[in-house]
């Protein structure tokens, strides 16, 4: 089992994830998907939508140890994409040969490891990115650079890293009704989600205690009657919570 990723504080240039062989011009890092509750889980060692950049000098090797850590009980993959407008909803093609983990689609689950190999032979800027259906989309990627002006490999991280990302999520819950709700793609509706009961949720002592999935296909059930749709999601949700809850007494 791989050790869980710390996040990157903004001034770490080599963090502990990241293991050097200068001699061997070599880099490994180990990526976890699902790190924390940073955009509803949606995230690599924490970070998500370009928020950290892993710079690699041109012609070095690179192993990426991929952990899905499992938070929210989703599946996770990662694949070492080139920046394409819009990005794909699922899959994508490596840029570089074998530079993706197995089962891109489908995604590792909770707690599962893979391993890959490359060698940065180009120059340019590539993209960590989730070939699960919606995850990419949803913001779960980062940026790979690689560069023939680099020394050595470093991180760089533009993102914030507080409860901000809660406070939103809470604010969308109270914002979205079920109009807004059925305009969701399937992966910013379990984003949304796992990202308030991973966070907002646990910070204010909610007890939410079954999985996103579970969440998601009652709100489907709920909102399937048009009488509901004006019901926002925060109340839906509390509801539906306390009806499960009421039925394992």
């Amino acid at each position: 089992m791989l050790a869980c990723a710390l996040p990157v504080h903004a001034d770490e240039v080599s963090p502990a994830w990241m293991q050097v062989d200068v001699g061997k011009q070599s880099v490994r890092l180990l990526i976890v998907g699902s790190a924390d509750g940073t955009n509803g889980t949606m995230n690599f060692n924490g970070y998500g939508n370009g928020e950290m950049s892993v710079i690699v000098p041109l012609g070095w090797t690179v192993r990426v140890d991929f952990e899905n850590k499992g938070l929210a009980a989703l599946p996770h993959s990662l694949v070492i994409l080139n920046p394409v407008t819009p990005l794909p909803i699922e899959d994508g093609v490596p840029a570089f040969p074998r530079a993706l983990t197995v089962r891109l689609v489908a995604g590792l689950l909770a707690g599962e490891t893979d391993s890959f190999e490359f060698v940065a032979n180009k120059e340019g800027r590539f993209l960590f990115f989730c070939g699960v259906t919606g995850h990419g989309v949803a913001g779960m990627w980062d940026y790979l650079i690689v560069s023939k002006e680099a020394r050595l490999p470093s991180v760089q991280v533009t993102g914030k890293k507080s409860g901000a990302g809660s406070a939103q999520e809470t604010k969308s819950l109270f914002a979205y009704d079920g109009h807004a709700w059925r305009r969701l793609s399937e992966g910013e509706k379990l984003a949304l989600l796992s990202g308030f009961l991973s966070g907002a949720a646990l910070e204010q002592g909610l007890r939410f205690p079954f999985a996103p999935s579970v969440y998601k296909a009652r709100l489907e059930d709920f909102y399937h009657y048009q009488d509901r749709l004006e019901i926002p999601l925060y109340r839906a949700l509390v509801l539906i919570n306390e009806h499960i809850l009421q039925g394992v007494r």
